[in-house]
């Protein structure tokens, strides 16, 4: 069981964040320190299946408590940064310049020009779905291009498109909206403890098969330039299949319907659908009551953290 995951703290993000011409300035000056910069996602950057990178790039360096560089192993502290100078002369060049605040960071390695000690740094690189902090839509991204990501977004390690499919329903999006805390301007915050405990029905080896591949073909053609033509179609295909994983009762659904929250993903979906057929917007719920659905975070014999 790998556990939910927090986004990486820099302490002073105007010093390891950059855009590409900043990157790409330092790697002309010093092409050995292209390891250092990693494709990097904001909360804003997680989308619904798939996030969109901002042209943003991280300078990582991790803590010489999680990794062995050149200067780690250095007498003092005067000996490391010449080290580090020499080994990366553009990258300590542009740390050198906000050193001071560096300095003062709590978040720091155990020099001022690394990231704290954090033991998790490969799991960025792996597969993982990934959610916003603050989410206003039901909008959990799989990504599989290694990105970091920083501290307004959360990481489940996992390749199980199953899961995603899950976290994007209807069904988790109503119990979000009733368990979760309410923020200002109808944000939700997403709570890692109530996170690991949305539910995560047991299904058999076809039903779980055919969820995970629709999954994968929205993941697919959400990434290209014809999704709204192709993802509408799936998406519905992919709550019928959801709807029978978790077993609802008739009595059950109607309560869904008739309850629905705000930006329920797949009214939100219909209103597209309505939009590109019809070119006419579609009016809003006025029906929404309140209620109680029988799946509740014990239903299902999983949780999202295993």
């Amino acid at each position: 069981r790998r556990s939910i995951l927090s986004g990486l703290k820099t302490g002073f993000n105007e010093a390891f964040y950059v855009e590409s011409p900043s990157r790409d300035a330092m790697l002309t000056a010093d092409p050995n320190c292209e390891p250092l910069f990693k494709r990097f996602l904001r909360g804003r950057d997680v989308k619904r299946w798939v996030s969109v990178w901002g042209d943003q790039w991280h300078i990582v360096i991790p803590s010489s408590q999680n990794r062995t560089w050149p200067w780690s192993d250095a007498t003092n502290e005067a000996e490391a940064e010449a080290i580090f100078a020499s080994t990366y002369p553009s990258v300590h060049a542009h740390l050198k310049r906000c050193e001071q605040p560096l300095r003062g960071r709590q978040d720091k390695g155990k020099y001022w020009w690394e990231l704290r000690a954090c033991d998790y740094y490969g799991d960025f690189e792996r597969p993982k779905i990934i959610v916003q902090c603050i989410a206003y839509y039901s909008q959990f991204a799989f990504d599989t291009a290694g990105h970091y990501v920083n501290n307004k977004a959360i990481v489940i390690p996992t390749d199980d498109l199953y899961l995603l499919a899950i976290l994007n329903s209807r069904v988790i999006w109503w119990i979000v909206n009733r368990t979760f805390q309410h923020m200002k301007d109808e944000g939700l915050s997403v709570d890692v403890q109530f996170l690991k405990r949305l539910p995560v029905p047991g299904v058999g080896e076809t039903l779980r098969s055919e969820i995970q591949s629709l999954a994968g073909e929205i993941v697919a053609a959400s990434n290209s330039p014809t999704a709204s033509i192709y993802t509408p179609s799936l998406e519905m295909r992919l709550n019928d299949r959801i709807m029978r994983a978790f077993a609802l009762t008739e009595a059950e659904q109607d309560i869904l319907i008739s309850s629905l929250p705000p930006r329920d993903p797949i009214s939100e979906l219909a209103s597209v659908v309505l939009v590109n057929a019809d070119e006419a917007r579609p009016q809003p719920r006025t029906d929404r009551q309140s209620g109680n659905l029988g799946v509740n975070i014990q239903r299902g014999n999983h949780d999202v953290q295993s």
